[in-house]
């Protein structure tokens, strides 16, 4: 036996108890569902309860990763036990008692309270009438609580985000909050107000899914996540352009970024690390947008790697050698590749009596290195000064007896200061760039380099990168979201004044395993 006190807002199906006959407890927005929530964003089924091996369990069956177990994003939990409190989206079931499961399932569930006004309790077939007048509430809460905010004396800069939201609770309590004078139900639509007007919105809760990746909002009613590898667009919205660009704002303005009408990109990072790039309207014609690339808070193992069928044991071990004996690697790959996380890869087999100087355009390599030193490049401030760009920090850090320098990307004229440093002392230095191989990643290169400004002959160009540069990790992407070293090739010099590469280690597509295609050395 199970029994679950619902709260306001949802509804128990036909009858309190069922009979178990194999097939879960339905939990979300469709009429079928047993458990039935009322409000906008929630999937057709949004979670359920079966019964596993040792009781009952809780899985959730959407993307949209509402279901959080004792305050915990989880994905699936049990046994359920007496006290277990559930959260899906804005509403709460608490497990009161949870005993094995013996044929029977009989539910003590209490209906939602009937003060709550059925209008509020948004059908599972939503029509555009109805997902019209929902967007209408939500958009009038919204206005209400900015107006509200805006004549309260409280010096907000002082106050914790759990403060703030307190007070907002506080304020759409009040007789004439739109949540009490239209008959919302107050825990969704409200949360959802305080998320867009001191939170981030429809995208928060995407921010907290550690198996969400990247987060991309195309428009104020377009709102794309990556997750496992895969694209999901979502339900979530945001009321209007206004609210998507005060979200922008709100992100960039604890960093040094600039984004406004007069500077409409920009790059950030976030608290956590991720790397946040928008674009406001009109440069982005169907509305301002954002892209944010969820951080990893630690690097791979060679294990995570090979689990997931990212390279071979021996190629890996290939790497790690290479690196302790201080090669020179570019890694280069297509956008979501995985570039970056194999570089904090790499970086971690560095051993820890070196040196290391890390530069980026937004930190997010975050490298378990006791001797470190980490650069971050700045834009112009509004009185367009006060630019440091990528060349400027590998020049200086030259300056700071690096070990070895470790560039996040190369995008132009910083490629010959890289190339000048692993000529003059520091080996073993790493980057990675944008390219489709790795006889493109050396043209790239060459070409980036070229953008220093400086008339260098090209053969001397050459001679230069095959001098400096001694492997290239080329990093590809499955279309089902598997990203792994697609090839390893070395540089061996030059002939007739183009540069040589042999290819040591290639991904077979015929044989689906990695081949060793070369003589190997260190």
């Amino acid at each position: 036996m199970i029994e679950v006190a619902i709260s306001k807002g949802l509804e128990v199906r036909g009858r309190q108890a069922f009979t178990w006959s194999g097939r879960p407890i339905r939990i979300g927005r469709d009429s079928e569902s047993e458990i039935k929530i009322s409000g906008l964003g929630f999937m057709r089924f949004s979670a359920e309860i079966s019964v596993g091996p040792n009781g009952y369990v809780i899985r959730e069956t959407s993307t949209t990763n509402f279901l959080r177990i004792n305050q915990r994003p989880l994905r699936e939990f049990g046994p359920l036990r007496s006290g277990d409190v559930i959260d899906i989206g804005s509403w709460s079931l608490r497990v009161t008692q949870a005993m094995s499961p013996v044929g029977k399932l009989v539910g003590g569930l209490e209906v939602a309270d009937s003060s709550v006004p059925q209008s509020s309790l948004i059908p599972p077939s939503v029509s555009s009438d109805q997902a019209e007048a929902a967007a209408q509430r939500l958009t009038s809460t919204v206005t209400y609580l900015r107006n509200a905010l805006e004549t309260v004396q409280r010096s907000w800069t002082t106050m914790s985000e759990e403060e703030i939201r307190r007070e907002c609770w506080e304020i759409l309590g009040r007789p004439d909050s739109p949540l009490l004078t239209q008959g919302c139900a107050q825990s969704e639509i409200g949360s959802r107000a305080i998320s867009e007007v001191v939170g981030l919105g429809p995208i928060e809760a995407y921010l907290s899914d550690p198996e969400v990746s990247e987060v991309m909002v195309n428009g104020p009613d377009t709102i794309y996540i990556e997750k496992n590898g895969r694209l999901h667009r979502t339900e979530g919205v945001f009321t209007d352009e206004s609210s998507l660009r005060r979200v922008i704002e709100r992100i960039f303005s604890p960093t040094s970024r600039r984004i406004d009408d007069s500077s409409p990109m920009a790059d950030a990072r976030l608290q956590d690390g991720s790397r946040v790039n928008a674009v406001l309207s009109p440069l982005s014609v169907r509305g301002s947008s954002i892209t944010i690339r969820r951080f990893t808070h630690s690097a791979l193992t060679a294990g995570q790697i090979m689990e997931g069928r990212g390279a071979s044991e021996q190629m890996l071990d290939y790497l790690r050698r290479s690196v302790e004996s201080r090669k020179s690697i570019v890694v280069s790959g297509g956008t979501g590749s995985g570039k970056t996380t194999f570089l904090r890869f790499l970086a971690a087999q560095i051993p820890h009596d070196e040196r290391l100087i890390t530069i980026e355009d937004a930190a997010e390599l975050n490298l378990d290195h006791p001797n470190i030193v980490s650069m971050e490049s700045r834009s112009k401030n509004i009185e367009g000064k006060g630019e440091i760009t990528i060349r400027e920090l590998v020049r200086n850090a030259l300056r700071m007896r690096p070990d070895r320098i470790l560039i996040g990307e190369v995008r132009g004229g910083e490629a010959l200061d890289l190339l000048q440093a692993m000529n003059t002392g520091h080996e073993g230095s790493l980057t990675t760039l944008h390219a489709n191989s790795p006889r493109d990643a050396i043209a790239r290169l060459e070409v980036m380099s070229m953008m220093a400004g400086y008339d260098i002959p090209v053969t001397a160009l050459r001679e230069q990168i095959a001098s400096a540069v001694e492997l290239v990790v080329q990093m590809s992407r499955d279309r089902d979201g598997r990203r792994y070293v697609s090839a390893i090739s070395r540089v061996d010099g030059t002939d007739s004044g183009r540069i040589q590469l042999e290819p040591l280690f290639a991904w077979s597509r015929e044989q689906e395993t990695f081949e060793e295609v070369g003589v190997l050395s260190c």
